[in-house]
């Protein structure tokens, strides 16, 4: 059995990556012109080695699967400072054969799975299984919608998240009203809307269903109150919910938006 099964799992998308650099910076079609952008942000921002780009952190992948190297704990910080946003994916265009960040996730599944988890990440973990919020605020989550009226159900649920409930609460009144506007009538779970999982799936938690099972709940809970349809400005929320939206919508703000003015993506 390998060392590193999730990680094994995608043994030919880590080897099939040529080296050809685009994933460092993104040149002009016919390679005459000056980078049009630097890809990856902690590349950027944290010295510029090769080992912080898409194509030397694939170099290290491979290096694990054929048993050159085994996780340190200087490695697996570097891992942990990829910021999941797909830019190395899109850059690369090589879906389904190639998906950099696919492989960035197995490792840390992997990592996680081996009880090798940093600690601030097992902490995050504790404080959405104990307080249900990303944050370990002991504050009421729905404090900020108390003077809006909303209702326990309806067809349109709105999904605030964390950040919008205890750090940002004007974002999350500003979307209530943005929705009024335009004819909705948004339904809010208050105190019941927990955190949606995606932080625990983004860093692969130490409990491997732990981010599927929260989001499921979220889902179900959300079908309890009668909604078809779920929205949320977050867009964490709305990538980590719509994994577990069988059967319901999950949309952005945005795209709710857009649908509202006849318009289609």
């Amino acid at each position: 059995m390998s060392e590193y099964p999730e990680l094994e799992k995608l043994r030919e998308m880590a080897f099939i990556c040529n080296r050809c650099g685009a994933c460092r910076e993104k040149f002009s079609a016919d390679m005459t012109e000056k980078p049009a952008f630097r890809v990856c942000p902690i590349r950027e921002h944290d010295g510029g080695f090769e080992h912080q780009c898409a194509r030397g952190r694939l170099t290290i992948a491979q290096a694990l699967l054929e048993g050159e190297i085994t996780y340190s704990p200087e490695l697996i910080e570097s891992i942990y400072t990829d910021p999941d946003c797909g830019l190395c994916t899109w850059v690369c265009d090589s879906l389904p054969l190639l998906d950099p960040v696919a492989v960035w996730r197995a490792m840390k599944r992997d990592i996680a799975a081996s009880d090798q988890l940093p600690e601030p990440l097992r902490e995050q973990d504790r404080r959405i299984q104990t307080t249900r919020n990303t944050f370990g605020a002991k504050a009421e989550r729905a404090k900020w919608a108390r003077a809006l009226g909303l209702p326990r159900e309806g067809e349109l649920l709105y999904f605030a998240g964390c950040y919008a409930s205890y750090t940002q609460t004007e974002i999350a009144r500003a979307t209530v009203a943005i929705l009024r506007h335009v004819g909705f009538e948004p339904a809010y779970l208050g105190e019941l809307e927990w955190c949606c999982g995606y932080g625990a799936d983004m860093v692969s938690s130490m409990s491997p269903d732990l981010a599927t099972r929260i989001a499921a709940d979220r889902m179900d809970e959300a079908r309890e109150s009668g909604a078809e349809a779920l929205v949320t400005a977050c867009p964490r929320c709305a990538r980590g919910l719509s994994k577990a939206g069988e059967g319901m919508k999950v949309y952005d703000l945005a795209v709710a938006l857009a649908r509202s003015m006849g318009l289609s993506f």
